[in-house]
């Protein structure tokens, strides 16, 4: 018994600490993304595009309609587009990737940041 409370006690001081860094706010730190990443999502062949398709999306119908007299989303003049994601979410920074590969077909990004 007294083994195991001294292993317990060894892995939580020593070797028990594998959360990633954090900024001052606790929250994982951000940092500027990897160009070899981001380069590498922005420049998937149309090829590849081509042969995945489009699926088959279970969206719920009239979900993505502007409504009647809704002005369309612009952001300083360019088309807009909202996520609503969280850090604690691995789907969510999946979703981020996508959107940047999807995006990256109609201009390019400045300033992109990753996190773990």
């Amino acid at each position: 018994m007294v083994v195991v409370v001294i292993v317990i006690v060894l892995v939580a001081t020593v070797g028990g600490n594998n959360k990633p860094a954090s900024s001052s706010t606790g929250y994982p730190a951000v940092t500027p993304a990897d160009p070899a990443v981001v380069h590498t999502l922005a420049t998937i062949p149309q090829s590849v595009w081509n042969a995945v398709g489009s699926g088959s999306s279970q969206v719920v119908p009239g979900a993505f309609e502007a409504k009647s007299g809704q002005p369309p989303l612009t952001i300083a003049g360019k088309p807009g587009a909202v996520f609503v994601g969280g850090l604690f979410c691995p789907l969510c920074g999946a979703d981020r990737w996508a959107m940047v590969t999807a995006f990256s077909r109609f201009g390019t990004f400045d300033g992109l940041q990753q996190t773990t």
